[in-house]
């Protein structure tokens, strides 16, 4: 997940924030173009109070996507206060810090 995270914070450095309706606290954030690629020119909606993006990873594996990174960092907000908290590692600590007993073979069940 860490390195999922670090991608997703060098691929934040080519997005940037289009719209920001503080409304509906939703954002427009836009990936550049890139005229060498080719790529680029993506709208993404992000919805913070919500822990809604539109590109869906989000909500999918409960970490931050770029585009929430790159929403975090244009309010000067810490992105790490919308990590689920199932990812979270005191949480994974938790989880595997039990005592585990082998299962054994068919003959012991």
């Amino acid at each position: 997940m860490l390195d999922a995270l670090r991608k997703n914070q060098v691929e934040a450095s080519v997005y940037h924030v289009k719209r920001y309706d503080i409304k509906k606290t939703k954002i427009d954030v836009e990936e550049l173009f890139n005229h060498v690629t080719q790529r680029g020119g993506k709208m993404r909606s992000v919805i913070l109070n919500e822990r809604y993006c539109e590109c869906g990873v989000f909500e999918a594996y409960r970490y931050l996507c770029s585009y929430v990174i790159t929403v975090c960092a244009h309010v000067h907000i810490s992105p790490y206060q919308y990590v689920d908290n199932v990812c979270k590692i005191k949480n994974i600590i938790k989880a595997y810090s039990g005592n585990w007993n082998p299962l054994g073979s068919k003959e012991t069940i």
